[in-house]
């Protein structure tokens, strides 16, 4: 009675040991390597396993390199210039993802046909699943690179500041000396685009010096003046001086300057020019490329007057160049991995 059972004992080991050690189907396929190109297949596999390796090229065509690899980066077998390899066995030391790469260096496609198989090494790694699973990671990094620029800068600069005057009236100035007419110089920036002035004139000097101490028109310019280098209607929001008597400005060239200031005929640029005015803010937009000048007259024959003037200039200036500037590098990874572990390369740890 106890020999038929002991059969029957080593029959059901034997057909396990059978059933282990058949080799499982992971891959039977062609794939095309166009001209100077590599194609790669995945699979994974248990401790212990036996991987089962045939490969030809149906053209009967060299491929310049067939590779077995276990990631992340041992290569377990190479074949160079080969054109069939049949049966080839390796050994898994662990459980791990295997590449499969072939590399064509010709200009000619090749069409390779290869059949991938596992033995397992025993019965609890028959059901090993072998399928390849694939993430993306994204790493990011900071690099420094060089960068051409171009920035525009607006500005309102300051050229001829406060500055106060006694006029005197036209026979003060004819019997008991003085001056009724002074000439100021308006000596315009590079880059200038529009310059505007600001005035007061009254027979008070206390007056005059009460009103200049809240003169800030470039200040009030620079408030207002957007990216672009246009006010528009913000000029609208200047609050304009207050004044107590009347004087008269002319916008003057320099020939125009000397006859002005001479008491002889002359012309001057209505674009500039206020008369018979106590105060106010004056926008020029041209000329901008000459010497010019403001003629200050008191109209009035009899008394005289303090007046005070301001003189500002939009500048537009262009600057250009290269300047390193740092610079966030995403990049994305494909990692493979099998099922139920994080990745190929803990895998290997």
């Amino acid at each position: 009675m106890k020999k038929p059972v002991l059969s029957f004992i080593l029959v059901i080991l034997f057909n396990f040991t059978l059933k282990a050690q058949q080799p499982i189907d992971l891959a039977e396929s062609t794939v095309k390597v166009g001209g100077l190109t590599n194609e790669e297949v995945y699979f994974g596999f248990a401790a212990g396993d036996q991987i089962i390796f045939n490969f030809s090229e149906e053209r009967g065509k060299e491929v310049k390199e067939v590779e077995i690899m276990e990631l992340p980066a041992t290569s377990k077998f190479m074949d160079y210039k080969t054109v069939k390899i049949e049966n080839k066995t390796l050994t898994v030391p662990r459980t791990g993802i295997y590449k499969f790469r072939f590399k064509n260096s010709a200009i000619g496609g090749r069409v390779c046909s290869y059949k991938i198989q596992r033995i397992p090494a025993n019965d609890s790694t028959a059901n090993f699943n072998s399928n390849v699973y694939w993430k993306t990671l994204y790493d990011t990094t900071y690099i420094t690179l060089p960068e051409a620029y171009r920035e525009e800068e607006y500005a309102a600069r300051n050229i001829v500041p406060v500055s106060k005057f006694y006029i005197n009236s036209g026979s003060n100035a004819t019997f008991l000396d003085g001056k009724s007419r002074i000439v100021v110089p308006v000596t315009l920036p590079p880059n200038t685009v529009e310059w505007y002035y600001e005035f007061t004139a009254s027979r008070n000097e206390a007056d005059v010096n009460q009103v200049t101490s809240n003169f800030k028109l470039a200040s009030d310019l620079s408030k207002i003046l957007d990216s672009s280098g246009f006010l528009g209607l913000g000029i609208n929001l200047l609050t304009q001086p207050p004044g107590g008597d009347v004087c008269d400005i002319y916008l003057l060239d320099s020939e125009n300057a000397g006859l002005f200031r001479s008491k002889v005929a002359f012309r001057y640029l209505t674009v500039g020019t206020r008369e018979n005015l106590a105060s106010g803010i004056v926008k020029v937009s041209s000329p901008l490329n000459q010497p010019l000048y403001l003629g200050i007259k008191n109209p009035d024959d009899m008394v005289g007057i303090h007046v005070a003037i301001e003189v500002v200039a939009i500048t537009h200036e262009v600057k250009e160049g290269y300047r390193n500037v740092e610079k966030m590098l995403i990049t994305e990874n494909k990692e493979p991995y099998l099922e139920g572990q994080a990745s190929a390369l803990e895998v290997q740890d």
